[in-house]
């Protein structure tokens, strides 16, 4: 009966209704039940139950299936160009790190590689080309460099008119377009730098300083005098030896963008040595009072000193 009903249906109804139909007439019709055991209709029940179902869903399921694979892949596809191309446009761009007057800042690279930067200062790189193969990064003012080592990965800095390779090594570098001097100081491990007027190449030992000048693209190399003063600017002092009070001011002058003025009775050829904050104006003063024997009256940008 349920195969005749089926064929009857087949063609004429959904499948939803060729269900619902053969479900109603197996529990309300007028089949003969009488020779066969409860248990085993409810099984047989139980059985069809389940497999119409299984097919219902999955033939909704297939219909609707090819629908969102249309929709969804090339929204997937889309998806996947636009960001790649949104990180690959991210790894393309330059990161700068900059400070301004007055103000240092401590930075770590991606590598673990550690840079103080002193003021008006900037270092720039781009992170899709700090890799494993090569590090570079572009610098323009003072910086103290903590390298981590990385073999057959060096680590290259572009400056004015000068390039700098390691591997890994501690040193201070200055490069300030506005002067006529660039100048490395090498604490520990090696560096290689290269003038880019001339090709000339030279390579640093600890304690060595080169001065590299940007007009001639000359290199010259010596023992450093005073590890304490090359580095003093990280511990925020202005180390002085057996300056003028002249070249004194001209210092301070400079570090804190102040204008001294001297009262015809002061000597600014006598000498001094010591240490001086170069974040603390007011402690500079009275440095100065105490060693010269001065009187300094502080007022905006202007200092004056008189006897």
């Amino acid at each position: 009966m349920e195969k005749t009903l089926a064929e009857k249906y087949r063609n004429q109804v959904s499948d939803e209704e060729l269900a619902s139909e053969m479900e109603r007439r197996w529990m309300d019709g007028d089949i003969d039940e009488s020779k066969v055991p409860q248990e085993r209709i409810d099984l047989m029940y139980k059985d069809i139950h389940r497999e119409l179902t299984r097919h219902l869903r999955l033939g909704r399921w297939a219909r609707w299936s090819g629908v969102a694979a249309a929709i969804v892949i090339p929204l997937c596809l889309l998806f996947s160009i636009s960001n790649y191309t949104e990180l690959h446009r991210q790894s393309e761009q330059e990161l700068l790190i900059s400070t301004a007057k007055g103000e240092q800042s401590t930075i770590t690279l991606p590598d673990g590689t550690s840079v103080k930067l002193n003021e008006t200062s900037s270092l720039n790189y781009s992170p899709g080309r700090f890799g494993d193969k090569k590090r570079g990064i572009s610098f323009e003012g003072e910086g103290f460099f903590e390298v981590r080592k990385k073999d057959d990965c060096p680590f290259i800095i572009e400056a004015d008119k000068m390039t700098v390779t390691v591997l890994g090594t501690t040193f201070n570098l200055i490069s300030r377009q506005s002067e006529s001097f660039n100048t490395l100081y090498l604490v520990e491990g090696s560096v290689e730098l290269l003038s880019l007027l001339t090709g000339e190449t030279v390579i640093l030992s600890p304690n060595e300083e080169a001065t590299l000048d940007k007009k001639t693209g000359k290199v010259s190399v010596a023992k450093a005098k005073d590890f304490e003063r090359e580095t003093s600017w990280i511990r925020k002092e202005l180390v002085l030896r057996r300056m003028s009070l002249n070249e004194v001011l001209a210092i301070l002058s400079r570090n804190y963008n102040i204008e001294f003025v001297c009262s015809k009775d002061v000597d600014t050829s006598e000498l001094f040595t010591g240490t001086m904050p170069s974040d603390n104006l007011l402690s500079c003063a009275e440095i100065l009072e105490y060693a010269f024997g001065v009187k300094i009256k502080l007022s905006d940008n202007t200092a004056t000193i008189s006897k």
